[in-house]
């Protein structure tokens, strides 16, 4: 207001004079601000500013050491900021389920993967190994159908040589550890048939020899049964006319001289039911085919001896003189 009324008073005058009014506050202030730094030290402005700083500084920190801390206590919550914070919790516990489902059918979905993952490698493992096979077998074809040198012709050939040698050798080696191994399994068969049969000629040898007085007791029965049976009459029966036979084939019945199988023993005339030494009945003396003289046949223990010119049917197991014919042979 009193810039305005001294501009209305007039002129430069009142110009300067408001010009004047105006710095003298502005220099009191400074002095003010001047004087306050100054308690620093110094009386230039320069110093008067760094007085200041340097006071105003040191004030602070005294200032803010000597503060003490103070501690805000947390502001009780309200229902509102309560139900709030329940409702974050339930959602959070919503959210956790929800992802737990989540990451139970990650967790079965990655199982999943892996399985495939493994599937298919093992697949691309057989599908490499037949690439490299089917590879191999292509190469060696290739080299077979290649055509080749003279000496790579030969020397393939002597190799093949040799190969087919190697081969036929090895073909009659395992044919003959297969005839060997078939020869001891024939043997162990052969040994193990021959043990059970020595067995079981030991089983009948002891049945034959527990049954051997039985035995011996009716081959006596069966031997007088069959003297007794012996048929006489074959005489009457013309298929056993001897002497009509003789007469016409005379040369037959012309032996070679007796030998008797002891020296100095002659001739004795033997009749039926006399007992011969069993030397006398040998089979060098018996008669193998009597259809031949045209005598009966003899069957069982019987068998025509020649004694002398004589033809004696004897029981070879008794000795026994059953039937005599006189003048039998020439």
């Amino acid at each position: 207001m009193a810039v305005k009324e001294v501009l209305k008073a007039g002129g430069a005058t009142a110009l300067v004079a408001a010009l004047a009014l105006l710095t003298l506050p502005m220099s009191a202030q400074a002095q003010d601000r001047g004087g306050w730094r100054g308690q620093g030290g110094g009386n230039t402005s320069a110093q008067q500013s760094g007085g200041w700083r340097g006071g105003g500084e040191s004030a602070g920190r005294s200032f803010r050491a000597e503060r003490p801390a103070q501690t805000r206590a947390p502001a009780p919550q309200t229902d509102v900021q309560q139900r709030r914070a329940s409702r974050s919790e339930r959602g959070e516990r919503t959210r956790w389920q929800g992802n737990a489902g989540e990451r139970g059918e990650r967790w079965n979905q990655r199982s999943g993967n892996a399985q495939n993952r493994a599937q298919t490698q093992a697949q691309n493992q057989r599908q490499a190994q037949n690439r490299s096979q089917a590879q191999n077998r292509r190469q060696v074809q290739n080299q077979r159908q290649a055509p080749t040198t003279p000496q790579a012709e030969a020397a393939r050939r002597g190799w093949q040589v040799g190969n087919q040698a190697t081969i036929q050798s090895n073909r009659q080696a395992a044919r003959a550890r297969d005839n060997a191994s078939r020869q001891r399994g024939e043997d162990a068969n052969r040994n193990q048939r021959w043990r059970g049969n020595r067995d079981n000629d030991a089983n009948r040898d002891a049945r034959w020899r527990d049954n051997t007085p039985n035995r011996n007791d009716r081959w006596r029965n069966d031997q007088r049964n069959q003297a007794r049976n012996w048929n006489r009459d074959w005489r009457r029966d013309s298929r056993y006319d001897w002497r009509g036979y003789r007469n016409s084939n005379r040369g037959v019945y012309r032996l070679s001289p007796y030998h008797a199988p002891y020296r100095n023993y002659s001739y004795r005339r033997l009749t039926a039911g006399f007992f011969l030494q069993p030397l006398f009945f040998g089979s060098s003396y018996w008669i193998d085919d009597p259809w031949y003289y045209r005598l009966p046949p003899a069957d069982g223990p019987y068998r025509w001896v020649r004694y002398y010119d004589d033809a004696l049917l004897v029981d070879i197991y008794s000795g026994e003189v059953v039937d005599v014919i006189y003048n039998f042979f020439w």
